[in-house]
C-alpha cells in the first residue's frame, strides 16, 4: 500500500466478509470490494444484502461485487448504500482496458440468473 500510496493511487481489496475486511483495512485499504454470493467463481457466502449489513459499520467505501449484470441491479446495489457496484457488464464497456479477448468470453457466456440483491 505504500507504493501505490506514494504513486498517488488507491487500493480497493476484496473481502467476503468481516474478519477479512478487518484485516484489509488494518492493513490500510481505503476501500472494500464487497464480493457477496452472486459473484462467479470466488463467491463469497452473504447476500449483497447480508454483506453490507455485516460491514457497513467499518467506515470505509463499500462497492458491490456480484450480480450486477444490468441496470436494475446496478441501481439495486446503490439503494442498499453501495458506494459502487463493478463486475462483468461493467468490464466489457468501451471504457474498460481488459483484453478484447477477455471482453468476448464475457459477451459469450451465458446471461447471469436474475436474483435480487436480497437473497
Amino acid at each position: 500500500m505504500d507504493l501505490v500510496g506514494r504513486h498517488g493511487g488507491v487500493v480497493y481489496h476484496d473481502v467476503t466478509e468481516r474478519r477479512w475486511a478487518l484485516k484489509a483495512l488494518d492493513a490500510g485499504v481505503r476501500g472494500l470490494i464487497c464480493v457477496n454470493s452472486h459473484a462467479g467463481g470466488h463467491a463469497g457466502p452473504l447476500s449483497p444484502q447480508a454483506l453490507i449489513d455485516e460491514l457497513g459499520d467499518l467506515g470505509a467505501p463499500l462497492v458491490c461485487a456480484g450480480g450486477v449484470g444490468d441496470p436494475a441491479r446496478f441501481r439495486e446495489a446503490f439503494a442498499l448504500g453501495y458506494a459502487g457496484a463493478g463486475g462483468d457488464a461493467l468490464h466489457r464497456t468501451h471504457e474498460c482496458t481488459a483484453h478484447e479477448d477477455y471482453k468476448r468470453a464475457i459477451i459469450r457466456a451465458p446471461p447471469p440468473t436474475s436474483r435480487s440483491p436480497t437473497s
